[in-house]
């Protein structure tokens, strides 16, 4: 039975359901999801108020520190006194003094990068005290100075510049003239991780410079093509090795823009919430309909399904069955009605059944009576023709047989004897009807010894024999009776075989066609022992036993009887 079916209560339900709940979900996840935009946005702008905070704050910084540097480079009275003097002692004296009030400024300043003089060839650097990578970056800072002499020129401008050297890039600011110069040297990574850090600290932030290159990117974070990130607009985004969010702020100190990559991830932690929403609204959907149907399930489908059943087993001839699970009221009322209409049905079939069986009874020893007068019309021929020919010891042996078979014939009223018993008393028939025979009878047998105490019914055997003995004798040669009993695999259940075959001239083809039809309205009066059999097996086993008759290969008669195996073991009228 399939789960749902057309037009089926389930069915309805379930698309009663899935049509009230799927708009209403539809809608809430089109309103969350236009929440989650806005939510996305409003989270995009925060990120860009704290990039533009950084920027604002890298800007006022370098301003504060070149200010710094132009107020000591007009008040400080050392500077004077390096430019008054030329001899060489007396500098290296004076800038020694000045780059000693600079030591003791950066001890206490929390900007990052390094503070220096340079009055002669060589100059004076300090670093900052706050530097956060003062000792690693400390090479970069010493290679930079090591060809000081030729970047001066561009440096000496009234503005911070950004040069590269070594693959990395510096922010420098100098501020002098005639030989004396103060300056400050920032690494640009310090610089950003002084300022950007503790706003971002999952995200990537780096410089560009007024063509849109990259100063510094070392992680290798993705970024935008040079020819469009002078037109990066806020919160623009784009997907390459995964999906980020990206930001710009300018630093107009030095002329250049902050970019600031977002994963996208660290923007979606904030929007969690309604994802959260929209998963638990679309689970609570599935599990509105799973309890819906589970409690439908329950109350409405395994009654009715258990209904069915029971009504399909009864279909199939279990008219035992009835319906034993237990259901609510008004489902519950329907089982009890329809018990109480199976036991009645019940009761009116077992008294049809035991009426039918008493007719069957009454028609199966009718048959059997019929049998008997025809079975000692023949023995009472035999009788005479012994009599007539003075074969008085044969009469006497014959009536001896005879009174056997008729003690047989008596004794099994109730169908059914042991194979072994029935092939007994055929060769006893057998030996009767040789005692008035002209022609001699001879009779071989072939069983499965494990067959010997099947049951079947009285005279299966014995009425084919008879029919041999009486048709198929051929003047001047024996007549030659074969029985072969096994068993074979049917499709329900094992078989039981017994073929009776004979070396006679066989049957004419047209009888054939006759005897193997359904039992024809002229059967009984010409083959009553044949017919005789076929009506009791159709009394005693219904449509499980046939009877075929045919025509040997090597000439001579052949019947046929199958019977199934369990009944012809276990099965007998009562």
């Amino acid at each position: 039975m399939s789960l749902i079916r057309k037009n089926s209560i389930r069915r309805t339900i379930l698309f009663g359901l899935f049509a009230s709940l799927i708009p209403l979900n539809i809608f809430c996840i089109i309103y969350l999801q236009v929440l989650i935009g806005k939510i996305y946005e409003d989270v995009a702008y925060s990120y860009q108020v704290l990039a533009d905070d950084v920027a604002h704050r890298i800007d006022h910084e370098l301003n504060r520190a070149g200010g710094l540097l132009a107020n000591q480079y007009a008040a400080n009275p050392l500077i004077n006194q390096v430019a008054r003097t030329n001899d060489a002692n007396e500098i290296y004296h004076h800038t020694y003094r000045l780059n000693t009030t600079l030591r003791s400024y950066m001890q206490g300043s929390e900007f990052p990068g390094i503070m220096f003089v340079l009055a002669g060839e060589e100059p004076q650097y300090q670093f900052s005290a706050e530097s956060t990578d003062r000792l690693s970056n400390g090479f970069y800072y010493r290679n930079f100075f090591a060809d000081f002499s030729s970047r001066l020129p561009l440096m000496r401008q009234n503005s911070w510049i950004v040069i590269k050297h070594d693959e990395r890039s510096f922010l420098v600011r100098v501020v002098g003239r005639q030989g004396i110069y103060l300056g400050m040297v920032i690494l640009l990574d310090e610089l950003l991780t002084k300022f950007a850090e503790p706003s971002f600290s999952q995200e990537h932030i780096f410089l560009i410079d007024e063509e849109g290159f990259p100063l510094n990117n070392e992680q290798g974070y993705p970024l935008p093509d040079s020819n469009r990130s002078n037109t990066i607009n806020r919160y623009d985004s784009f997907k390459r090795n995964g999906d980020y969010l990206i930001l710009t702020s300018t630093v107009s100190t030095v002329n250049t823009r902050l970019v600031h990559i977002i994963p996208e991830k660290a923007v979606a932690a904030s929007i969690h919430l309604p994802q959260i929403i929209l998963v638990v609204l679309v689970s609570a959907t599935v599990l509105v309909v799973f309890l819906v149907m589970r409690a439908l399930n329950r109350t409405v489908f395994k009654p009715l399904s258990a209904l069915e059943n029971t009504i399909t087993k009864i279909r199939q001839g279990s008219f035992e069955s009835k319906v034993e699970d237990r259901a609510g009221t008004e489902i519950q009322g329907v089982y009890d009605t329809f018990n109480a209409m199976m036991d009645e049905i019940r009761t009116l079939k077992i008294q049809s059944y035991e009426e039918r069986l008493l007719q069957q009874q009454y028609h199966l020893r009718y048959l059997q009576l019929q049998l008997e007068p025809h079975f000692f019309q023949n023995s009472l021929k035999g009788l005479y023709a012994l009599a007539e020919n003075r074969r008085y010891l044969d009469i006497q042996d014959m009536l001896l047989r005879l009174s056997e078979q008729i003690h047989y014939l008596a004794h099994s009223s109730t169908s059914l004897v042991e194979l072994r018993e029935e092939l007994i008393h055929t060769q006893n028939y057998i030996a009767i009807r040789q005692a008035s025979s002209a022609f001699p009878i001879e009779c071989s047998l072939s069983i499965d010894n494990t067959l010997n105490n099947c049951r079947i019914p009285v005279l299966t055997i014995q009425t084919f024999v008879e029919n041999s003995i009486k048709y198929a004798p051929v003047k001047d040669r024996p007549l030659v009776i074969s029985i072969l009993v096994y068993h074979t695999t049917g499709e329900d259940c094992p078989l039981l075989n017994i073929q009776i075959s004979d070396n006679g001239n066989g049957y004419p083809q047209e009888l054939l066609e006759h005897m193997n039809r359904e039992m024809p309205e002229d059967f009984e009066s010409k083959h009553i022992g044949i017919a005789n059999l076929k009506n009791r097996l159709r009394l005693i086993y219904s449509d499980r036993a046939f009877i075929y008759l045919s025509n040997a290969s090597s000439g001579g008669a052949k019947a046929e009887i199958v019977l199934p195996l369990d009944q012809a073991e276990t099965r007998e009228p009562q």
